[in-house]
């Protein structure tokens, strides 16, 4: 593979790996907040995150607080 290609994939990981970092500290597990989904405003608390640095490194995972039905969003859905 060429130098600059592996370079740039090096920092590809690195950063989609500081995402989830990010992501994890700002969201922990356990907390309530509410979010955005399909026009709704709901409440979630939050179960798991992403465990793919290469596939949506941001999303969270949660369940709404009313219904007990698991959702997937992205931070930019928080309100």
């Amino acid at each position: 593979m060429e130098k600059k290609v592996k370079q740039a994939l090096d920092n590809y990981e690195a950063a989609s790996r500081a995402v989830m970092d990010a992501v994890q500290q700002a969201y922990p597990i356990g907390l309530r907040m509410e979010v955005k989904l399909g026009g709704h405003n709901i409440f979630i608390e939050v179960t798991a995150h992403s465990s793919s640095w290469w596939h949506q490194p941001a999303e969270i995972i949660g369940v709404n607080v009313s219904t007990g039905k698991l959702r997937r969003f992205h931070p930019s859905q928080i309100r």
